[in-house]
């Protein structure tokens, strides 16, 4: 009985290190597919006539949960009357830090109010934006994700220790 107690503390602690792991991950996966919209919405934008809302819904089934929430969040924003609302824009997502949604729903909010040219310019330096935050969320999951992990291991055992 006390084995199996052990064994659910050391399991416990475990999947607490490994939950914040992974919301180091997230934020890298939320990044890297936010970088492939863009660039898949630069080519809509070049090359073809296609409206915002179509490319959404094309983009709704795409990418990790964080992702797919932006997306709808953002077409329910274009289709209500309401206006855009960066809490709304980012409503179930918390793996964001208060800048990069402020950054991320600035360059939302301008989507569809420039000329060709300018939308591009838009797009191209949000992209070099994004690709930084990517970096960087890069660099935090291996640094940070590893660690949680095994520290979540580490004090389940050690707490596990006490106990025998």
């Amino acid at each position: 009985m006390k084995a199996v107690l052990l064994v659910s503390i050391i399991a416990l602690f475990a999947s607490i290190g490994f939950g914040v792991a992974g919301s180091y991950y997230e934020r890298k996966r939320f990044f890297f597919n936010l970088l492939e919209f863009l660039k898949q919405f630069k080519s809509y934008v070049n090359y073809s006539s296609i409206k915002l809302t179509e490319i959404l819904k094309k983009e709704e089934h795409l990418g990790d949960i964080n992702y797919k929430k932006l997306i709808k969040n953002y077409s329910l924003m274009l289709c209500s009357d309401k206006g855009f609302s960066v809490n709304e824009l980012f409503e179930g997502i918390s793996i964001l830090t208060a800048q990069e949604k402020e950054d991320i729903g600035l360059f939302f909010k301008g989507l569809g109010t420039f000329d060709l040219t300018t939308q591009i310019e838009q797009i191209d330096g949000f992209y070099l934006h994004c690709n930084n935050y990517l970096q960087l969320a890069s660099e935090d999951a291996k640094k940070y994700g590893a660690l949680y992990s095994k520290l979540g291991i580490i004090v389940g055992a050690f707490i596990a220790l006490i106990i025998m």
